[in-house]
């Protein structure tokens, strides 16, 4: 078995990949034409490729200062993790990536994000900075953040859809009450 045929497997799994809520991967264009004229039997490479993922799992400790100069640290908190990646989007998908990037970014969609260490889920597309350069003259430099998304901690509120239907009276005359 040759070095081309051994490696056949990882060339057409993607080591980093985004998935929508139904399972299909999302951001990733076209199939390039090496993988049209092997008959996929390379790989396939898109034309929107995942360069680097970068993963922030972080957590927030409290600490607190004592009498005898000394702190105290007595609570934890780990915050949402927060995942950039950067990939290359090359000239002829430029405007059909960057837009369907742009609307999971405006909609808020969730997405699964598998990387080679482990898959996150309900992740949601926080940033889209994009970089247009010289140096990659046929394509943009793209770099989507992620954060993880737990729609349980949403605050809610029974706010009316129109002005008119919110009255105030009836707070105004409960406080006066109280203070009367």
């Amino acid at each position: 078995m040759g070095i081309l045929t051994s490696s056949l497997p990882l060339l057409s799994t993607d080591s980093v990949a985004i998935y929508n809520a139904e399972g299909d991967q999302i951001f990733v264009g076209e199939k390039t034409l090496v993988n049209q004229l092997s008959g996929g039997r390379l790989g396939t490479r898109n034309q929107a490729q995942p360069m680097s993922a970068s993963v922030r799992d972080i957590s927030r400790s409290f600490s607190h200062p004592l009498d005898n100069n000394e702190t105290l640290t007595d609570h934890r908190i780990i915050l949402p993790v927060e995942i950039d990646i950067a990939m290359v989007v090359t000239k002829d998908d430029n405007n059909n990536i960057f837009n369907q990037v742009e609307d999971y970014y405006l909609r808020g969609d969730e997405v699964t994000v598998k990387l080679k260490a482990r898959e996150y889920k309900r992740m949601i597309v926080t940033a889209i900075p994009h970089r247009e350069t010289k140096e990659v003259f046929n394509g943009l430099m793209l770099n989507v953040s992620f954060k993880e998304y737990d729609p349980s901690n949403r605050i809610k509120t029974d706010v009316p859809e129109s002005p008119d239907q919110f009255s105030t009276k009836a707070i105004g005359q409960a406080v006066l009450d109280f203070l009367i």
